[in-house]
C-alpha cells in the first residue's frame, strides 16, 4: 500500500509540475492573465484574473513538488483539488464531459490523497517521527 502511494505521488506530482505548472510558470503574467480569465469567466468573477491564474500556477508548481516529495501533502492536495475542481467545471461547461476527463482524474486523485495522506515513504512521515 505504501509503495503504491509513493508511486502514484511520484507520477501525479511529476505530471502536474511538468505538464501544467512549469509551462504556466514560464508563460509569465500574460499566461496567468489568460488562465485566470478562463477560470474566473466560468465562475462569473471579474477583475482578479491574474491573481487566480497565478494561484493556479503556484498550486500546480509548488503543490506538485510538495506532493512529489511527500511534504505538507494533505494541504498541497487540497489546493490542487480545488484548482482541478475549477478546471473541471470550466472544461465541463465549455467542452462537455469528454473534454473534462483529465481535470476530473487529477481531482479524484488529489481527493484520495487528502483522505489517505502521503504514506510511509514521505517527508511528512519523517517529520512525525522526530
Amino acid at each position: 500500500m505504501n509503495r503504491a502511494l509513493l508511486l502514484t505521488r511520484a507520477v501525479f506530482g511529476f505530471l502536474i509540475v511538468y505538464l501544467h505548472g512549469i509551462p504556466k510558470l514560464m508563460g509569465g503574467p500574460e499566461r496567468w492573465q489568460r488562465l485566470g480569465s478562463s477560470l474566473t469567466g466560468s465562475l462569473g468573477i471579474e477583475g482578479v484574473n491574474i491573481f487566480f491564474g497565478f494561484m493556479a500556477m503556484m498550486a500546480e508548481t509548488l503543490g506538485g513538488l510538495l506532493i512529489l516529495i511527500g511534504l505538507y501533502t494533505r494541504i498541497s492536495a487540497s489546493f490542487l483539488a480545488f484548482t482541478m475542481l475549477v478546471a473541471f467545471s470550466g472544461h465541463l461547461a465549455r467542452d462537455g464531459f469528454a473534454g473534462s476527463e483529465k481535470p476530473l482524474l487529477f481531482l479524484a486523485y488529489f481527493v484520495g490523497l487528502i483522505l489517505s495522506g502521503a504514506g510511509t515513504f514521505s517527508v511528512d512521515k519523517l517529520r512525525r517521527k522526530k
